[in-house]
């Protein structure tokens, strides 16, 4: 394997799990803030 080659593929798939935590993150966060609006109107609603 060449060192340069390694590094690059080291760094790329940091980066790509790094970038997924950071995804399902927001999603998360997106997902439970879409959750709190939902029942903010359904208490408007009432």
């Amino acid at each position: 394997m060449n060192p340069v080659v390694l590094c690059i593929t080291v760094t790329v798939g940091v980066a790509l799990i790094i970038f997924a935590i950071l995804w399902l993150t927001v999603w998360r966060t997106a997902a439970n803030m879409q959750q709190v609006m939902l029942a903010q109107v359904e208490k408007h609603q009432e």
